[in-house]
């Protein structure tokens, strides 16, 4: 005959481990792999960067006000590698877990056929939805949709700002992670095209996300006769902004980067850079989030209203400049403006 006492004492075991078990779910998001679901709280969703800037702390913030506000157990995963092979990994993690509801992903190489393998599995079981940069046309297939900038407009923006700033035209340079990267190739397509026939391009400097290497490539690059420094990712912002005022090169060259971290938005409030592209990347990361619930839900009506019976969320861009930026143009917005939208977010960086 079993003792009371001890009965209770299981019992009480038991109710610790599924206090445990809900505790762990609310803390999923920002985990660097995929655990097992705790039982009954449903499916999980998975958004996965394409490396570890800051880029991503709006996206995730976007992510995570989604999830909570539809109700969704939702993980940010950094690719902390910032390779192809970093994000293999953490695709085979995601497809050997059968509680995944649906994916969201930033490619990092659309040229690696590991990824697109692995993406190309998990396809068969769910949404997949790319953001920020795509798969090749010819991969399109494995993704249901693409959230972001469309980068070839943006690349376009960038080059109308280039040659508002150096209307003589001249060479021009390039600095990115990943060449190959679609967004990579968009941008550069589209700054050719913005920037005109008077621009030349003189050469693209991949850094594969080492920010050491990014500001390398700029220092290797200020004895060479360019008009125009063009920052396409994120991080290579502030590595020239860094780099071109230390050796007192800034009146030599125009600066046109993209996004907003911390230390470009320093930069541009001192001058440093003339103008820089800034992606939308809080609306990202929330209508990943938005679509995959869609998705899931099978509701037609707010994927169409999303997609306008395509396959591609434009979420745009702005252009933000110094105080006394003499650049007048649409898309242009001075610094002041741009900090008080992201104090009314919550955020400090895009």
């Amino acid at each position: 005959m079993s003792d009371p006492a001890i009965g209770w004492y299981r019992k009480g075991l038991s109710i610790v481990g599924l206090f445990f078990a809900l505790s762990l779910a609310g803390s999923l998001t920002g985990c660097d792999s995929v655990p097992d679901a705790p039982g009954g709280l449903g499916k999980r969703f998975v958004f996965i960067t394409n490396g570890d800037s800051s880029f991503w702390d709006a996206a995730e913030k976007g992510w995570d006000d989604s999830c909570q506000s539809k109700g969704m157990i939702g993980q940010f995963l950094r690719n902390k590698k910032g390779d192809a092979n970093g994000q293999i990994e953490l695709l085979e993690s995601v497809a050997s877990k059968s509680d995944v509801g649906g994916l969201a992903i930033s490619i990092v190489d659309a040229g690696s056929t590991g990824i697109i393998d692995r993406l190309r599995e998990i396809s068969e079981k769910i949404p997949v939805v790319t953001v920020d940069s795509d798969c090749k046309p010819e991969d399109r297939s494995i993704r249901r949709a693409y959230v972001g900038t469309n980068n070839k407009e943006a690349g376009k923006v960038a080059g109308r700002i280039a040659h508002l700033l150096a209307p003589k035209g001249g060479g021009w340079i390039g600095f990115v992670g990943h060449e190959d990267a679609d967004n990579a190739r968009a941008r550069v397509e589209g700054f050719i095209e913005g920037a005109g026939p008077s621009f030349k391009k003189m050469d693209v400097l991949q850094d594969l996300h080492d920010q050491t290497k990014a500001r390398e490539n700029v220092r290797a690059s200020l004895a060479k006769k360019a008009a125009v420094l063009f920052g396409i990712y994120s991080y290579n912002a502030p590595a020239l902004a860094e780099v071109v005022n230390d050796a007192g090169q800034r009146d030599k060259f125009k600066i046109v980067t993209f996004d907003a971290e911390e230390n470009t938005l320093i930069a541009i409030e001192k001058g440093l850079l003339d103008a820089t592209v800034v992606q939308n990347t809080y609306d990202m990361g929330a209508q990943c989030a938005v679509l995959l619930a869609a998705y899931e839900k099978r509701d037609e009506p707010t994927i169409s209203s999303l997609l306008g019976g395509g396959t591609e969320l434009d979420t745009k861009v702005r252009v933000i400049v110094p105080p006394k930026s003499p650049v007048e143009d649409p898309a242009v917005q001075k610094i002041d403006e741009f900090k008080s939208f992201l104090r009314s977010k919550g955020l400090k960086s895009t």
